[in-house]
Protein backbone atom coordinates (compact mmCIF):
# COMPACT_ATOMS: atom_id res chain seq x y z
CA UNK A 1 0.00 0.00 0.00
CA UNK A 2 3.01 2.07 0.08
CA UNK A 3 1.45 3.84 3.34
CA UNK A 4 3.74 4.82 6.48
CA UNK A 5 2.71 2.85 9.83
CA UNK A 6 0.40 0.94 7.57
CA UNK A 7 1.04 -2.96 6.21
CA UNK A 8 2.72 -3.42 2.70
CA UNK A 9 -0.81 -5.33 2.00
CA UNK A 10 -3.72 -6.07 3.79
CA UNK A 11 -3.79 -9.04 5.96
CA UNK A 12 -7.10 -11.19 5.15
CA UNK A 13 -6.16 -14.03 7.28
CA UNK A 14 -5.97 -11.41 10.28
CA UNK A 15 -9.20 -10.00 9.27
CA UNK A 16 -10.62 -13.32 8.99
CA UNK A 17 -9.46 -14.46 12.52
CA UNK A 18 -11.02 -11.62 14.27
CA UNK A 19 -14.05 -11.82 12.43
CA UNK A 20 -14.40 -15.58 13.79
CA UNK A 21 -13.90 -14.71 17.04
CA UNK A 22 -16.28 -12.34 16.67
CA UNK A 23 -18.65 -14.66 15.89
CA UNK A 24 -18.13 -16.64 18.64
CA UNK A 25 -18.32 -14.02 21.34
CA UNK A 26 -21.92 -12.93 19.52
CA UNK A 27 -22.88 -16.80 19.94
CA UNK A 28 -22.58 -16.19 23.33
CA UNK A 29 -20.32 -16.19 26.53
CA UNK A 30 -20.34 -20.15 27.39
CA UNK A 31 -19.06 -21.19 23.97
CA UNK A 32 -16.57 -17.89 24.05
CA UNK A 33 -15.64 -18.80 27.44
CA UNK A 34 -14.74 -22.84 26.56
CA UNK A 35 -13.01 -21.43 23.45
CA UNK A 36 -10.96 -19.07 25.32
CA UNK A 37 -9.87 -22.14 28.66
CA UNK A 38 -8.79 -24.36 26.00
CA UNK A 39 -6.25 -21.91 24.34
CA UNK A 40 -5.29 -20.66 27.51
CA UNK A 41 -4.46 -24.27 28.36
CA UNK A 42 -2.65 -24.76 25.04
CA UNK A 43 -1.09 -21.07 25.24
CA UNK A 44 0.24 -22.13 29.03
CA UNK A 45 1.53 -25.02 27.88
CA UNK A 46 3.71 -23.45 24.95
CA UNK A 47 5.15 -21.30 28.05
CA UNK A 48 6.10 -23.92 29.98
CA UNK A 49 7.71 -25.86 27.49
CA UNK A 50 9.65 -22.72 26.09
CA UNK A 51 11.09 -22.59 29.94
CA UNK A 52 12.03 -25.90 29.92
CA UNK A 53 13.77 -26.52 26.65
CA UNK A 54 15.19 -23.32 26.69
CA UNK A 55 17.31 -24.27 29.98
CA UNK A 56 19.53 -26.73 27.85
CA UNK A 57 20.70 -24.03 25.76
CA UNK A 58 21.18 -21.04 28.52
CA UNK A 59 24.60 -19.19 28.11
CA UNK A 60 24.80 -16.54 31.23
CA UNK A 61 27.50 -14.48 29.72
CA UNK A 62 24.44 -13.09 27.50
CA UNK A 63 23.73 -11.48 30.59
CA UNK A 64 26.72 -9.83 30.89
CA UNK A 65 28.45 -8.56 27.63
CA UNK A 66 30.66 -5.87 27.23
CA UNK A 67 30.29 -2.45 25.76
CA UNK A 68 32.59 -4.14 23.04
CA UNK A 69 30.50 -7.15 22.18
CA UNK A 70 27.74 -5.39 21.13
CA UNK A 71 26.63 -3.32 18.44
CA UNK A 72 26.40 0.45 18.11
CA UNK A 73 24.89 0.69 14.48
CA UNK A 74 24.32 4.27 13.10
CA UNK A 75 20.63 4.61 10.69
CA UNK A 76 21.37 5.34 7.48
CA UNK A 77 19.58 4.99 4.15
CA UNK A 78 20.95 1.74 3.80
CA UNK A 79 20.69 0.10 7.28
CA UNK A 80 16.87 1.86 8.76
CA UNK A 81 16.55 -0.87 10.90
CA UNK A 82 20.21 -0.39 12.98
CA UNK A 83 20.76 -2.57 15.65
CA UNK A 84 21.91 -1.14 18.83
CA UNK A 85 23.24 -3.00 22.32
CA UNK A 86 24.13 0.31 24.60
CA UNK A 87 25.71 -0.47 27.12
CA UNK A 88 25.94 -4.25 27.39
CA UNK A 89 25.90 -6.19 30.56
CA UNK A 90 22.40 -7.11 32.45
CA UNK A 91 21.26 -2.91 32.49
CA UNK A 92 22.06 -1.91 28.52
CA UNK A 93 19.64 0.71 28.29
CA UNK A 94 19.34 2.14 32.03
CA UNK A 95 16.24 3.30 33.63
CA UNK A 96 14.82 4.83 30.18
CA UNK A 97 15.27 1.45 28.20
CA UNK A 98 13.33 -0.16 30.82
CA UNK A 99 9.91 2.44 31.32
CA UNK A 100 10.18 1.94 27.37
CA UNK A 101 9.85 -1.45 27.45
CA UNK A 102 7.51 -1.60 30.32
CA UNK A 103 4.98 0.93 28.28
CA UNK A 104 5.75 -1.14 25.38
CA UNK A 105 4.51 -4.56 27.18
CA UNK A 106 1.81 -3.13 28.86
CA UNK A 107 -0.56 -5.12 26.71
CA UNK A 108 0.18 -7.79 28.84
CA UNK A 109 -1.92 -6.65 31.60
CA UNK A 110 -5.28 -5.70 29.03
CA UNK A 111 -6.80 -8.93 30.52
CA UNK A 112 -7.99 -6.93 33.85
CA UNK A 113 -10.40 -4.64 32.16
CA UNK A 114 -12.40 -8.36 31.19
CA UNK A 115 -12.23 -9.42 34.59
CA UNK A 116 -13.77 -5.75 35.52
CA UNK A 117 -16.29 -5.80 32.50
CA UNK A 118 -17.76 -9.06 33.19
CA UNK A 119 -18.51 -8.58 36.91
CA UNK A 120 -22.42 -8.67 36.47
CA UNK A 121 -22.00 -12.19 34.71
CA UNK A 122 -20.18 -13.76 37.51
CA UNK A 123 -22.54 -15.59 40.43
CA UNK A 124 -20.21 -14.10 42.98
CA UNK A 125 -17.95 -11.27 41.98
CA UNK A 126 -17.60 -9.67 45.69
CA UNK A 127 -15.38 -12.85 46.08
CA UNK A 128 -14.58 -14.18 42.17
CA UNK A 129 -13.03 -11.03 41.01
CA UNK A 130 -10.68 -10.06 43.37
CA UNK A 131 -9.09 -13.55 43.38
CA UNK A 132 -9.40 -13.62 39.59
CA UNK A 133 -7.04 -10.13 39.35
CA UNK A 134 -4.79 -11.64 42.11
CA UNK A 135 -3.82 -14.70 40.04
CA UNK A 136 -4.16 -12.65 36.65
CA UNK A 137 -1.73 -10.80 37.26
CA UNK A 138 0.26 -13.53 39.53
CA UNK A 139 0.33 -15.88 35.79
CA UNK A 140 1.54 -12.78 33.94
CA UNK A 141 4.64 -11.92 35.56
CA UNK A 142 5.27 -15.36 36.07
CA UNK A 143 4.86 -15.76 32.65
CA UNK A 144 6.76 -12.80 31.06
CA UNK A 145 9.66 -13.30 33.52
CA UNK A 146 10.10 -16.74 32.98
CA UNK A 147 9.85 -16.35 28.86
CA UNK A 148 11.97 -13.10 28.76
CA UNK A 149 14.75 -14.26 31.12
CA UNK A 150 15.03 -17.64 28.89
CA UNK A 151 14.81 -15.51 25.48
CA UNK A 152 17.69 -13.14 26.81
CA UNK A 153 19.87 -15.82 28.46
CA UNK A 154 19.45 -18.15 25.00
CA UNK A 155 20.13 -15.46 22.81
CA UNK A 156 21.63 -12.05 22.91
CA UNK A 157 19.41 -9.65 23.65
CA UNK A 158 20.64 -7.23 20.83
CA UNK A 159 20.25 -10.05 18.08
CA UNK A 160 16.53 -10.95 18.70
CA UNK A 161 13.90 -10.98 15.88
CA UNK A 162 10.57 -8.39 17.13
CA UNK A 163 8.20 -9.96 14.90
CA UNK A 164 9.38 -13.50 16.11
CA UNK A 165 11.58 -14.14 18.84
CA UNK A 166 11.27 -17.49 20.18
CA UNK A 167 11.22 -19.22 16.75
CA UNK A 168 14.20 -17.13 15.64
CA UNK A 169 16.17 -17.91 18.21
CA UNK A 170 15.58 -21.79 18.68
CA UNK A 171 16.32 -22.02 15.12
CA UNK A 172 19.64 -19.87 16.28
CA UNK A 173 20.37 -22.77 18.71
CA UNK A 174 19.83 -25.70 16.73
CA UNK A 175 16.82 -26.29 18.37
CA UNK A 176 13.82 -27.30 15.25
CA UNK A 177 11.19 -28.99 17.29
CA UNK A 178 10.97 -26.17 19.78
CA UNK A 179 10.73 -23.56 16.68
CA UNK A 180 8.11 -25.02 14.98
CA UNK A 181 6.09 -25.75 18.56
CA UNK A 182 6.76 -21.99 19.57
CA UNK A 183 5.41 -21.04 16.17
CA UNK A 184 2.03 -22.61 16.19
CA UNK A 185 1.55 -22.21 19.92
CA UNK A 186 1.83 -18.04 18.99
CA UNK A 187 -1.44 -18.83 17.17
CA UNK A 188 -3.12 -20.14 20.45
CA UNK A 189 -1.62 -17.07 22.44
CA UNK A 190 -2.66 -14.40 19.61
CA UNK A 191 -6.38 -15.90 19.73
CA UNK A 192 -6.44 -15.70 23.16
CA UNK A 193 -5.41 -12.49 23.56
CA UNK A 194 -7.29 -11.60 20.95
CA UNK A 195 -10.63 -13.27 22.22
CA UNK A 196 -9.57 -11.56 25.84
CA UNK A 197 -9.20 -8.12 24.56
CA UNK A 198 -12.15 -8.02 22.10
CA UNK A 199 -14.73 -9.53 25.19
CA UNK A 200 -14.96 -6.39 27.51
CA UNK A 201 -15.86 -3.83 24.39
CA UNK A 202 -19.13 -4.76 23.52
CA UNK A 203 -20.13 -4.98 27.59
CA UNK A 204 -19.04 -1.51 28.10
CA UNK A 205 -20.92 -0.12 24.66
CA UNK A 206 -23.75 -2.02 26.11
CA UNK A 207 -23.46 -0.31 29.72
CA UNK A 208 -22.73 2.96 27.63
CA UNK A 209 -25.75 2.84 25.52
CA UNK A 210 -28.06 1.68 28.54
CA UNK A 211 -27.00 4.66 30.58
CA UNK A 212 -28.12 6.72 27.14
CA UNK A 213 -24.54 8.02 26.72
CA UNK A 214 -24.60 6.53 22.80
CA UNK A 215 -27.14 4.96 20.62
CA UNK A 216 -29.36 2.60 22.62
CA UNK A 217 -29.42 0.42 20.01
CA UNK A 218 -25.93 -1.03 20.78
CA UNK A 219 -27.77 -2.05 24.27
CA UNK A 220 -30.18 -4.53 22.18
CA UNK A 221 -29.51 -8.03 24.16
CA UNK A 222 -30.14 -10.66 21.52
CA UNK A 223 -32.97 -12.81 23.10
CA UNK A 224 -31.58 -15.92 21.78
CA UNK A 225 -28.13 -15.55 21.97
CA UNK A 226 -28.31 -13.11 25.28
CA UNK A 227 -25.57 -11.18 23.98
CA UNK A 228 -25.19 -7.45 22.73
CA UNK A 229 -24.99 -8.78 18.98
CA UNK A 230 -25.07 -4.99 16.99
CA UNK A 231 -22.47 -3.69 19.90
CA UNK A 232 -20.42 -6.53 19.06
CA UNK A 233 -20.36 -7.06 15.42
CA UNK A 234 -19.36 -3.44 15.38
CA UNK A 235 -16.34 -3.80 17.60
CA UNK A 236 -15.42 -6.90 15.65
CA UNK A 237 -15.37 -5.04 12.88
CA UNK A 238 -13.44 -2.42 13.77
CA UNK A 239 -10.77 -4.45 15.55
CA UNK A 240 -10.50 -6.74 12.26
CA UNK A 241 -10.16 -3.88 10.16
CA UNK A 242 -7.22 -2.10 12.01
CA UNK A 243 -5.54 -5.74 12.19
CA UNK A 244 -5.75 -6.04 8.13
CA UNK A 245 -4.13 -2.21 7.85
CA UNK A 246 -1.72 -1.49 10.53
CA UNK A 247 1.44 -2.73 10.76
CA UNK A 248 2.04 -4.87 13.61
CA UNK A 249 4.49 -2.48 15.83
CA UNK A 250 1.91 0.32 15.14
CA UNK A 251 -0.85 -1.94 17.00
CA UNK A 252 1.24 -2.77 19.39
CA UNK A 253 2.52 0.40 19.98
CA UNK A 254 -1.10 1.90 20.22
CA UNK A 255 -2.68 -0.90 22.35
CA UNK A 256 -0.01 -0.68 24.77
CA UNK A 257 0.13 3.33 25.38
CA UNK A 258 -4.06 3.14 25.20
CA UNK A 259 -4.27 0.68 28.07
CA UNK A 260 -1.56 2.55 29.85
CA UNK A 261 -3.64 5.69 29.66
CA UNK A 262 -6.98 3.52 30.48
CA UNK A 263 -6.11 1.79 33.46
CA UNK A 264 -4.60 5.07 34.80
CA UNK A 265 -7.46 7.08 33.96
CA UNK A 266 -9.35 4.36 35.94
CA UNK A 267 -7.28 4.72 39.06
CA UNK A 268 -7.74 8.26 39.19
CA UNK A 269 -11.22 7.92 39.05
CA UNK A 270 -11.25 5.07 41.50
CA UNK A 271 -9.49 7.55 44.10
CA UNK A 272 -11.78 10.21 43.26
CA UNK A 273 -15.00 8.00 43.53
CA UNK A 274 -13.75 5.74 47.23
CA UNK A 275 -12.57 8.62 48.88
CA UNK A 276 -13.69 12.16 48.25
CA UNK A 277 -17.00 13.74 49.32
CA UNK A 278 -18.87 15.40 46.99
CA UNK A 279 -19.20 18.68 48.88
CA UNK A 280 -16.24 19.00 50.00
CA UNK A 281 -14.64 18.45 46.50
CA UNK A 282 -16.84 21.38 45.14
CA UNK A 283 -16.48 23.94 48.37
CA UNK A 284 -12.16 23.51 47.78
CA UNK A 285 -10.39 26.66 46.31
CA UNK A 286 -7.44 25.81 44.44
CA UNK A 287 -5.18 26.91 47.46
CA UNK A 288 -7.06 24.20 49.50
CA UNK A 289 -6.38 21.28 47.09
CA UNK A 290 -2.70 22.19 47.27
CA UNK A 291 0.07 19.94 49.38
CA UNK A 292 -0.25 21.75 52.31
CA UNK A 293 -3.69 20.83 53.10
CA UNK A 294 -2.60 17.03 53.82
CA UNK A 295 0.26 18.60 56.20
CA UNK A 296 -2.21 20.39 59.24
CA UNK A 297 -4.14 18.26 61.20
CA UNK A 298 -7.36 19.55 62.46
CA UNK A 299 -6.33 22.08 64.84
CA UNK A 300 -4.04 23.90 61.91
CA UNK A 301 -0.85 22.22 63.39
CA UNK A 302 1.95 21.07 60.97
CA UNK A 303 2.50 17.02 60.84
CA UNK A 304 5.64 15.39 61.01
CA UNK A 305 6.96 13.73 57.41
CA UNK A 306 5.70 10.43 59.63
CA UNK A 307 1.92 11.81 60.37
CA UNK A 308 1.83 12.73 56.34
CA UNK A 309 2.97 9.48 55.16
CA UNK A 310 0.39 7.53 57.12
CA UNK A 311 -2.50 9.80 56.46
CA UNK A 312 -1.57 9.52 52.70
CA UNK A 313 -1.69 5.67 52.91
CA UNK A 314 -4.76 5.30 55.29
CA UNK A 315 -2.65 3.77 58.06
CA UNK A 316 -5.81 5.06 60.41
CA UNK A 317 -8.12 2.39 58.14
CA UNK A 318 -10.58 5.19 57.48
CA UNK A 319 -13.87 3.74 55.41
CA UNK A 320 -15.66 6.70 55.28
CA UNK A 321 -14.73 9.55 52.85
CA UNK A 322 -14.02 12.85 54.75
CA UNK A 323 -12.09 16.02 54.25
CA UNK A 324 -9.30 14.66 55.22
CA UNK A 325 -9.10 12.03 52.07
CA UNK A 326 -10.69 13.77 49.66
CA UNK A 327 -7.36 16.56 49.83
CA UNK A 328 -5.63 13.54 50.19
CA UNK A 329 -6.64 11.58 47.02
CA UNK A 330 -5.99 15.29 44.91
CA UNK A 331 -2.80 15.42 46.24
CA UNK A 332 -1.84 11.67 45.14
CA UNK A 333 -3.55 12.12 41.78
CA UNK A 334 -1.83 15.75 41.43
CA UNK A 335 1.65 13.84 42.08
CA UNK A 336 1.40 10.94 39.78
CA UNK A 337 0.26 12.95 36.55
CA UNK A 338 3.10 15.46 37.41
CA UNK A 339 5.68 12.60 38.03
CA UNK A 340 4.52 11.21 34.71
CA UNK A 341 4.48 14.28 32.20
CA UNK A 342 8.07 14.91 33.97
CA UNK A 343 9.14 11.28 32.80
Amino acid sequence: MNVAHLSPFPDFLAFGITMFLTIMLTIGGNESTRFNSIFTVLNISVVIYVVIVGCFAINTHNWNLSYDEVPHEIETPSNPKPKNGGDGGFFPFGISGMMSGAAMCFYGFIGFDAVATTGEEAKDPKRGIPIAISLSLLFVFLAYFSVSGIQTLIYPFWDQNVEAPLPYIFDKVGFPVAKWTTSFGALFGLSTSLLGAMFPLPRILYAMASDGLIYRSLGHVNSRFQTPVLATILSGLFAATLAALFDVKQLAEMMSIGTLMAYSLVAASVLILRYSLESTFDELSPTERSFSVISVDDDGKGLTLQQTVSRMLNFDNNVIPTEKTTNTSLVLISITCKFSISI
